[in-house]
């Protein structure tokens, strides 16, 4: 990417994020970025396209997420695996935090099909870890999709308190609340639970 290109999403992002994606105008985003909005249009053809560019340079990463999370041999131990996965998850959440935010502001049926499948990728990651080691006989079996839910549902809830309301209203540290809800699927899974 160029410099200029650059400084046009960052300014975008921002802007975006503290007015929302409706209400910051094309023309606003070029002063802050510090170029002429025609070099704006000739980076992005309009405010849409930008927004595109904007989900797909923050989402970039998550097809490195896998590796990430999920190296080559799990450590077989389900406490430790969901511990570095969900800090994982939390951490590109909160890295992630201003288009996050963007998106849910939108109308989203207009930007579906350039957002939805990162999560449902994220989804499928979470699945295929838990049907991996159900096969491997280390959880019991049962239909993980809402125990995927749950925890993207969990993850993204705290992220929207604190946005709304700021980190006061969370009781729990973010490492402390992983822990309990680590504790808590690893409760949930065990093979020995009626």
């Amino acid at each position: 990417m160029t410099e200029t290109r650059d400084k046009i999403l960052d300014a975008a992002r921002e802007l975006f994020y503290e007015h929302g994606y409706y209400a910051t105008s094309t023309r606003v985003i070029a002063r802050d970025a510090g170029v002429n909005e025609v070099t704006l249009f000739r980076h992005f053809g309009n405010k849409e396209e930008l927004l595109k560019a904007i989900i797909q340079v923050d989402y970039g990463e998550i097809d490195t997420f896998k590796d990430f999370i999920f190296p080559e041999e799990e450590s077989q131990n389900i406490r430790e695996d969901l511990t570095l996965m969900l800090q994982t998850l939390h951490d590109q959440v909160s890295k992630n935090r201003k288009i996050i935010s963007i998106i849910w502001d939108l109308n989203m049926s207009k930007f579906d099909h350039h957002f939805l499948p990162l999560p449902r990728k994220g989804d499928e990651l979470f699945l295929s870890y838990f049907r991996r080691m159900e096969k491997k006989g280390l959880i019991r079996s049962m239909d993980y999709s809402a125990l995927v839910e749950l925890i993207k549902s969990t993850m993204l809830g705290r992220l929207q308190l604190t946005q709304r309301f700021g980190k006061g209203v969370l009781k729990q540290a973010d490492s402390d609340f992983i822990r309990a809800e680590v504790d808590m699927i690893v409760c949930y899974l065990d093979k020995d639970r009626e």
